[in-house]
């Protein structure tokens, strides 16, 4: 008489081919995981950049608009920007840096090489180049303004470059805007 035994249970042919489907769909979603975890980055980083250029061309707006409110003369729109002063934005790269404690700008030119990076104070949220409370980005604003008419027109160009983190390189965003001399 035979016996039957009830085999039950996995082979290893089967466990191993369990295991390498496992792997497989483990893999691809640590892959997506991956890749959108990069593309936050990315985005988070682009879109930064954007604010902060965009913010470099308001704070020359803003001075073109407190120098005319406070001058009769009209030619002065433009003082310590590119006439006057120190006139740091005249043909040359230059910074604009944003006092937290009086909510002054004033503009710098970039000397010695390129302009510093911008710093960030975790507890406001701002972007500065004040040196107390604020950490290091990879952020770095340019400003140049140049007079297309004389006392009529100008071009500024907001510049923010910043090192790619997933690939090698410079990524870069650029505003650009023509500021007239309203009266």
């Amino acid at each position: 008489m035979m016996s039957s035994k009830n085999k039950s249970g996995f082979s290893i042919i089967e466990t191993i081919v369990a295991i390498a489907l496992l792997m497989l769909v483990l893999t691809g979603a640590t892959s997506l995981v991956n890749l959108s975890l990069r593309t936050i980055t990315t985005f988070r980083d682009e879109l930064t950049a954007t604010m902060l250029a965009q913010e470099g061309a308001e704070y020359i707006r803003w001075k073109r608009d407190s120098n005319r409110i406070a001058s009769s003369n009209p030619n002065n729109w433009m003082d310590n920007i590119l006439v006057k002063g120190s006139a740091p934005c005249n043909g040359s790269a230059c910074i604009a840096q944003l006092s937290t404690a009086t909510g002054n700008v004033t503009f710098s030119k970039c000397t010695g090489g390129p302009c510093p990076p911008l710093r960030f104070n975790s507890t406001t949220g701002i972007f500065s180049y004040e040196m107390s409370g604020t950490m290091v980005t990879p952020f770095i604003r340019t400003i140049e303004v140049t007079e297309i008419t004389t006392h009529k027109e100008v071009r500024v160009r907001s510049t923010v470059t910043w090192p790619r983190r997933f690939g090698v390189g410079v990524k870069s965003v650029v505003v650009e805007e023509i500021l007239l001399n309203w009266q």
